[in-house]
């Protein structure tokens, strides 16, 4: 269902896109303005005051919302640590396409170890093969991934 505000929205941009094209019917299609002033305006509008430029980087943002949060990003990262993620160590992450993957990062970065995005659409044999190669303590890995490469110990969470 589409709003009344946005299906008048709608319409005024194919009125202004039609009237381009049947004002100039010689126009290549691609040199055909296809944003009005008017839009172009309201883009602009939304977009003030342009964001501020940000001196520090992706981690330290996040640092700074782990300094805000302790708690919630250290639920991942002291379970790690207790089956072995340290400094030196490298942990498989296994997810389908999932918001969770970010989570996982985090946390085994978090514990000190380095990590692997593996990807569930693998062959078995080349997914136990990268697990044997990573020689990781555990595998972090979806709900639906649990029963894929078997190693010594895997979380699961998310789903």
């Amino acid at each position: 269902m589409v709003s009344q505000q946005r299906a008048r929205g709608l319409m005024e941009h194919m009125e202004f896109v039609l009237h381009n094209i049947l004002s100039n019917s010689r126009q290549f299609l691609g040199k055909i303005p296809r944003i009005s002033t008017q839009d172009w305006n309201k883009i602009r509008e939304w977009n003030k005051p342009p964001p501020s430029r940000s001196q520090q980087s992706v981690h330290g943002v996040i640092h700074h919302q782990y300094l805000k949060e302790p708690h919630a990003l250290l639920a991942l990262a002291p379970q790690l640590v207790e089956q072995g993620a340290k400094p030196g160590t490298f942990i498989p992450l296994l997810f389908e396409k999932s918001k969770w993957t970010i989570v996982a990062i985090l946390g085994v970065m978090m514990s000190g170890a380095a990590f692997t995005l593996l990807d569930p659409s693998y062959r078995m044999q080349r997914l136990q093969t990268t697990c044997g190669n990573i020689n990781g303590p555990l595998i972090v890995c979806s709900p639906i991934c649990t029963g894929l490469p078997s190693v010594q110990w895997h979380l699961q969470f998310g789903g």
